[in-house]
């Protein structure tokens, strides 16, 4: 993903990031990134005044399982409530349950778990027949089903060859470390 909008637009002109859809020439092109939820208003009006028709994709997911994916990579990158403290996939079993909550309560953690409400922004912005709103899980247990509706909802025709996909390949698997249950009621009660 570009995500020209989350930080790019400040250092490169808009006609860059137009530039880096060239090659797509006529077919429908776009770009996937879970930073544009948390964009400020400015910057909706400034996508809907750039491209009134744009059409938008939310994959939400269990708010325990995205929150936990979340704090782990933002400990991996040393970032949020890891802040200056990047560590090693092999460093993550030794970090504290203190450490991992301070790291949920981070406010860009909690901003990033308010579902609704970046719903409710967007759709301030965009109509809703712009936006559709699918379930991360359905990745893994209906990608056909998924993509089918998101080929819709673009305008492309979902009439495909499914076996030319990597619908059963796993993609960009996280380092796998196991949640545990004290932090899972944790978030469960910060979530609920």
């Amino acid at each position: 993903a570009l995500k020209y909008f989350s930080s790019l637009w400040r250092h490169l002109d808009i006609n860059w990031y137009l530039r880096q859809f060239d090659a797509a020439g006529d077919r429908a092109k776009g770009e996937a990134t879970s930073s544009y939820a948390l964009l400020p208003e400015k910057v909706l009006r400034l996508l809907r005044e750039l491209q009134p028709g744009l059409k938008l994709i939310f994959l939400l997911r269990d708010p325990v399982g995205r929150a936990w994916s979340h704090a782990v990579q933002t400990c991996l990158q040393g970032e949020a409530g890891f802040a200056g403290q990047r560590r090693a996939p092999s460093e993550l079993p030794g970090v504290t349950e203190a450490e991992w909550r301070r790291g949920f309560r981070h406010p860009i953690v909690m901003a990033a778990g308010d579902t609704l409400g970046t719903l409710r922004r967007w759709r301030e912005v965009f109509p809703r027949e712009q936006i559709l709103a699918g379930f991360y899980e359905e990745v893994a247990r209906e990608p056909e089903g998924l993509l089918t509706r998101i080929f819709r909802h673009l305008g492309v025709s979902p009439v495909v060859e499914w076996e030319t996909f990597r619908l059963r390949e796993r993609i960009l698997a996280g380092p796998g470390l196991p949640l545990s249950e004290a932090l899972r009621a944790e978030l469960r009660g910060i979530f609920r």
